[in-house]
C-alpha cells in the first residue's frame, strides 16, 4: 500500500466539508496548525491522519519547536503515525531529539535526510519505520540508493508525491502539499490531467479543490499496483 497524507491548512475547510459524504482522506498535520485542526476534523471524513513536527517550516521562519511540548502533544492526540522533531541541518542533534522521544514512549518516526552521512540512516533503521527528506529537484538516484541499502523497510517520503517519484521507489507513504497550494496559490491543478497545468483562477472558484484529491487517491492506487510484491516483502518483514 502507498498512504498519500495531504497536508492540511485552514484553507483546506471548504473543500473537506463541502465533500464529507464522499470518500474519505488522509490527512497530515503540522505540530503548529494542530490546535486548528482539532477543533475542525469533526466536520471532516478523515479516514487516518500524522503528526508532523513542522520543525522545517518552523526553522526557516527563523524560529524554533520546544521538544517538551512536541511530546506533550505527541501524547495528548490520536495520531495514527508521528514523526520526529529534527533538528535541521543537524543529524546529531535529531538523533538526540528522537532518542529522548522513544524514551518517553513516544513511537516517532525518523527522518534520514539528504546529505546526512550513511551512519544515521543505519541508525534510523532501528525503527519499524523511517522517513526521507530530500530538498535535491533530481533525488531519483538518491532515493534508489536509500531503498538499496535499506528494503523492504518501510519508507515515509516528505514531499514525495509526484507520479516520478512514486513511479521510482516502493513508498509506504508520502505526503502533498500541492494538492492545495498549486491550485489555490498558483492557478496549478493536476486532477484533470495527471500533472499539473496552468488554469488560471486563483479566487473563488478554488475553495473546492476536490479534483486535487482524487487525483493523489488515483496516486495512490497505481503505486499499491506498481509495488505490490515490494508491500508484500514489508508486511512479511514486520509478520
Amino acid at each position: 500500500m502507498t498512504i498519500v497524507y495531504l497536508a492540511w491548512a485552514a484553507k483546506v475547510h471548504d473543500t473537506l466539508q463541502r465533500h464529507v459524504r464522499d470518500e474519505p482522506v488522509d490527512m497530515l498535520v503540522a505540530y503548529p496548525a494542530l490546535k486548528q485542526f482539532l477543533k475542525a476534523r469533526n466536520t471532516f471524513n478523515i479516514s487516518r491522519w500524522c503528526l508532523d513536527s513542522g520543525a522545517y517550516s518552523v526553522w526557516n521562519s527563523g524560529k524554533s519547536i520546544n521538544l517538551a511540548d512536541y511530546n506533550a502533544a505527541c501524547k495528548d492526540v490520536d495520531a495514527d503515525e508521528v514523526f520526529g522533531l529534527d533538528v535541521i541541518q543537524n543529524p546529531e542533534g535529531t538523533r538526540r531529539n528522537l532518542e529522548k522521544q522513544w524514551e518517553a514512549g513516544i513511537d516517532a518516526i525518523p527522518t534520514f535526510h539528504c546529505g546526512s552521512d550513511w551512519k544515521y540512516l543505519k541508525w534510523a533503521c532501528q525503527r519499524p519505520k523511517i522517513a526521507v527528506g530530500s530538498r535535491m529537484k533530481r533525488k531519483a538516484q538518491w532515493l534508489r540508493e536509500v531503498f538499496r541499502r535499506i528494503h523492504p523497510k518501510k519508507v515515509h517520503g516528505f514531499a514525495m508525491s509526484s507520479r516520478k517519484a512514486l513511479d521510482t521507489v516502493p513508498f509506504h507513504s508520502v505526503d502533498a502539499t500541492s494538492w492545495i497550494l498549486g491550485p489555490q496559490a498558483l492557478g496549478l491543478w493536476a486532477g484533470f490531467t495527471g500533472r499539473q497545468i496552468y488554469l488560471g483562477s486563483r479566487g473563488a472558484s478554488t475553495k473546492d479543490v476536490w479534483a486535487e484529491v482524487l487525483e493523489y487517491k488515483r496516486r495512490a492506487t497505481y503505486a499499491k499496483a506498481r509495488w505490490a510484491k515490494a508491500f508484500e516483502a514489508m508486511e512479511a518483514r514486520d509478520a
